[in-house]
């Protein structure tokens, strides 16, 4: 395999899922892709192959990786397309979001005129794309029919003195205007160019560009490469070593373990013990009861492993 098959291979098949597994439904609507963002869910990755042929994939070191997926955002920005970056660490999103602004003044797309001061210390002002990270249904439209939603992307077309700013849904030119109070806007809102894997799980565009590190979840891939209606492209950065470069026979055994992992009888009852008293989601508690009658006939499906590792602090004991 290829070094770009071995990266992604290992991010679909064994890299963490998160506590409670793959969530979020994909917003992919049309054609091939929506079949493939099922396979990619369900960690089949032959999937690889589908978007290496449909050139969604690129792969190279991070400098090169960066100004490719930049460069694609801006020009589907610069198509009337909606459009995000997404990255996985607060400071390439950060750097990512400095960019766009700074081009965007530079090229006259933006005038600094008046601005107002967001969440994490950045400046925005007229034509800046923004994003809002707490619901808040009581701040909504004057027709009633939208409101803000932690996740959902913004233009600003108006500050004001008071630090309050008016935003509409991007492509919007009238109706539909929401005004921010200042204290929303300083604590709960930011530049909305790029946002991180985590963050994106909100977020609906037509396309999205995304900087795929070694180090990614299967979840925050799933869901980065699920956020765009249309289209979805990875730019998978190479440069920095991980677990990938293990030896296939041992990625094999890695990629069975996760897929198959047995937990102990002490560590059953104390599980289905600590669900039981609601700690944890109802039913998945239902599911694991199921599994987890003695005797035990089958393999802890891999979600439940890793929160039994969780909850525990142990290792499950290998069978």
């Amino acid at each position: 395999l290829k070094v770009i098959q071995r990266v992604l291979w290992w991010i679909i098949r064994i890299a963490p899922i998160g506590t409670f597994g793959l969530i979020g439904a994909a917003v992919v609507k049309y054609g091939w892709e929506k079949l493939a963002s099922l396979d990619l869910r369900h960690g089949h990755t032959s999937v690889i192959d589908t978007y290496l042929a449909h050139g969604r994939i690129q792969d190279g070191d991070t400098e090169t990786m960066t100004d490719a997926a930049y460069t694609a955002w801006r020009a589907d920005r610069d198509a009337g397309r909606i459009t995000v970056l997404i990255a996985e660490t607060r400071e390439q999103v950060t750097a990512l979001n400095e960019r766009a602004r700074a081009d965007f003044l530079i090229d006259a797309t933006l005038t600094q005129d008046r601005e107002v001061e967001l969440r994490d210390g950045s400046h925005a002002g007229v034509g800046d794309t923004v994003m809002t990270r707490r619901n808040d249904r009581k701040i909504a439209a004057s027709n009633g029919n939208d409101w803000v939603r932690n996740g959902d992307i913004w233009t600003i077309t108006d500050v004001r003195g008071d630090g309050s700013i008016t935003i509409r849904r991007p492509g919007r030119s009238y109706g539909g205007a929401i005004v921010l109070p200042a204290a929303y806007v300083a604590e709960h809102v930011d530049l909305g160019y790029a946002v991180t894997a985590h963050r994106a799980q909100g977020v609906t565009t037509d396309t999205t560009h995304v900087l795929v590190e070694p180090t990614a979840t299967r979840e925050n891939f799933y869901v980065s490469m699920t956020r765009g209606r249309a289209e979805n492209h990875a730019y998978v950065i190479l440069d920095r070593a991980d677990d990938h470069q293990q030896p296939p026979a041992q990625r094999e055994r890695l990629a069975d373990q996760s897929l198959h992992q047995p937990v102990d009888d002490l560590h059953r009852r104390r599980f289905v013990a600590m669900n039981g008293a609601g700690k944890y989601q109802p039913a998945l508690a239902a599911r694991m009861r199921r599994q987890l009658k003695d005797p035990f006939p089958e393999p802890v499906p891999a979600e439940m492993g890793r929160l039994a590792v969780k909850v525990m602090g142990q290792s499950p004991r290998q069978g």
